[in-house]
């Protein structure tokens, strides 16, 4: 069944006590708030049409996977920053998950993570959950600049500023940074590549 929350002018949930959810087998996500969005998917995979904030998004799902709910029609999750984590995977190879944040930190337990974002974006910062990470590949592909705060690693990384006529496609990887897998790392600045003096790349 297809769930649509509007939080009007307040949050959905809160940081520490999510709305817990069952959207059932098929069932897709719909949420608005101008506060933070804090949801939690109890059964299954959760399927994002669109979660749409001024504030944080942060989605949770342990018993399945963080999926593109809405076939390319807009971004998935759009906010401030987004927390997301999964027992399965974050999104797909072959669909990744649509996002316009500007901070982002995401789990994926028994998967990867594919994400698509389109502004500047910090990996990091948010919370104890430190960076990104992934027991699969982890494919990080943005329209602007990208800084890595805290650790990413997956069995393969790629992390790609797509080049533009804008310019500012930088990658930047910060002081005490760690950025490994256990295959390939591939890091695609559409214009420089910065390494901190703290900075790894593995």
């Amino acid at each position: 069944r297809n769930l649509t929350l509007n939080g009007g002018g307040g949050s959905i949930g809160a940081c520490g006590n999510d709305l817990d959810i069952d959207s059932g087998e098929g069932g897709v996500l719909t949420a608005f708030a101008l506060g933070d969005i804090d949801i939690n998917e109890v059964s299954g995979d959760l399927r994002v049409d669109a979660a749409i904030s001024f504030g944080a998004v942060n989605l949770m799902a342990l018993a399945g996977s963080i999926v593109d709910g809405n076939e390319g029609s807009g971004p998935n999750v759009s906010g401030a920053s987004s927390i997301l984590i999964a027992g399965g995977s974050i999104g797909a190879a072959r669909d990744s998950l649509d996002t316009s944040v500007g901070g982002l930190e995401a789990r994926a337990f028994e998967g990867g993570i594919w994400i698509d974002n389109t502004v500047d974006l910090i990996i990091g910062g948010l919370s104890e959950l430190e960076g990104v990470s992934a027991s699969g590949d982890v494919v990080i592909v943005n329209l602007g600049s990208i800084l890595v705060e805290e650790n990413v690693s997956g069995a393969n990384v790629v992390l790609k500023a797509v080049e533009s006529a804008g310019g500012n496609e930088d990658i930047t990887i910060g002081d005490g940074a760690v950025v490994t897998g256990g295959g390939v790392v591939q890091l695609l600045a559409g214009d420089d590549f910065l390494l901190s003096e703290g900075g790894v790349v593995d």
